[in-house]
């Protein structure tokens, strides 16, 4: 009798478990629907979810997100109406344009990261349960959240570093010791600094495809700062360093030579270029972002701007 207690006990969970983890999971996949037509280009989509929990928060966090970016897209389409009103005055013309081009680039969140971490839900919640679920979730909200800034284009440099550290995290449990990450930044200079958002995350990012996902077995990325004097000027030097396949010399070349002109090289993607292009339009052509490499044993991205800025738009 005991025995029969105990199978039926077994049973009862083993129900319990998988009618849990199919809710859980069906959640994720219907969410994952929805990013497929925000990556499409649809931002009419919203995901509804009525249970407070950490599909809820997800929910929350990607709805608010896409009417951001609404919000953004048509502030863009405004500016771009004023230009058009003032055009006979090419001074202001010039100004505008060159704001509107900032705000462009800065509404380019990636919604394709946001598909493939959805991904990475989906699996994890089906694997193991909610616990790594609670971490994905917590730092893609931190995630959103810092990209959002409540529509702030100049951020602490601290906060800078909180959204990077949220991207890794989330890529270090999708990719568990594939890949370790260190970040070194007095804590002073990260007060005191500021920075356009969004431009460590992608640095970061290409580290990960480029240099340590395709190498044989784990990679570590550091993240760290350094202080120059330039005449009267202090420069902070951020650089994104890791142990990847590194770049040849030849192709290194031809990426610091497209970094210095402002151009973009469509072979080699386009985040590192709008990083540096939002640079140069922010901060002018001293400042911007540049490669060191040795190929087969590590890269180094350096981007640099004035050690302390306001959020004042040019």
């Amino acid at each position: 009798m005991l025995l029969q207690i105990g199978v039926c006990l077994m049973l009862v969970c083993l129900c319990m478990i998988l009618w849990f983890s199919h809710r859980l999971t069906d959640s994720l996949r219907r969410l994952e629907k929805r990013m497929s037509c925000v990556r499409d280009g649809d931002f009419d989509v919203r995901f509804f979810y009525p249970y407070h929990d950490e599909v809820g928060s997800l929910a929350k966090s990607f709805n608010y997100m896409i009417g951001e970016i609404q919000n953004l897209v048509q502030k863009q389409e405004e500016t771009i109406e004023e230009l058009r009103r003032e055009r006979d005055r090419v001074e202001e013309m010039q100004k505008q344009k060159r704001r509107a081009e900032l705000r462009a680039l800065q509404a380019q969140i990636n919604p394709h990261f946001l598909y493939n971490t959805l991904n990475a839900i989906t699996w994890q919640a089906a694997d193991q349960g909610a616990e790594e679920i609670s971490i994905l979730s917590n730092s893609l909200g931190r995630f959103f959240r810092l990209s959002l800034s409540k529509g702030a284009e100049v951020i602490l440099l601290k906060d800078e570093v909180e959204h990077v550290t949220s991207y890794l995290d989330i890529q270090s449990i999708r990719y568990r010791s594939k890949i370790q990450y260190q970040i070194s930044i007095p804590k002073e200079w990260m007060m005191q600094s500021r920075i356009i958002k969004l431009v460590l995350q992608p640095l970061a990012e290409n580290s990960i495809y480029h240099g340590i996902k395709e190498k044989t077995g784990s990679g570590i990325i550091k993240i760290s700062a350094e202080k120059e004097q330039w005449n009267d000027t202090w420069v902070l030097h951020l650089i994104v360093w890791d142990d990847g396949l590194g770049i040849s010399p030849e192709r290194l070349e031809s990426i610091n030579a497209s970094l210095s002109r402002g151009e973009i090289d469509r072979n080699e993607g386009y985040g590192i270029y709008n990083v540096n292009e939002r640079i140069l339009l922010y901060y002018g052509e001293s400042y911007g972002l540049r490669y060191e490499s040795e190929e087969g044993k590590w890269t180094k991205a350096i981007l640099t701007i004035p050690f302390t800025c306001t959020d004042n738009e040019p």
